[in-house]
C-alpha cells in the first residue's frame, strides 16, 4: 500500500495481497479493522525506484492503528511535533 494512501495524504487505490485492488477508503478501513486483532503483524517494506526491496522488517506487539485524519496537503497538514509544520523557520 502506498504510504499516502496509508496515511490519507493521497487516495490512490492500494493492492490488498490476495483480496487485489482496493479504494483508498476500504484499505484504511481493513487496516483499522486488522489492528485490533491480536495477531495481527506490522511489516514494512521499502521499495527502490525500479520496485524491488531494499529494506524489510516486522514489528512486534500490538499497535492499534488509530486512522489519521489526513489530507491532500501532505505531511505538514497533520501539524504533529516532527512534521514539517512544527519545524523551527
Amino acid at each position: 500500500m502506498p504510504v499516502g494512501t496509508l496515511l490519507g495524504w493521497s487516495d490512490l487505490p492500494a493492492d490488498a495481497g490476495t483480496w487485489g485492488l482496493m479504494d483508498a477508503d476500504t484499505v484504511r478501513d481493513l487496516i483499522e479493522a486488522a489492528s485490533r486483532h491480536p495477531r495481527t503483524r506490522w511489516c514494512y517494506t521499502l521499495t527502490g525506484l525500479r520496485d524491488e526491496a531494499i529494506a524489510h522488517a516486522c514489528a512486534r506487539g500490538s499497535h492499534p492503528w488509530p486512522q489519521p485524519q489526513g489530507s491532500r496537503g501532505g505531511p505538514a497538514a497533520f501539524g504533529r511535533r516532527g512534521s514539517p509544520s512544527s519545524w523551527p523557520s
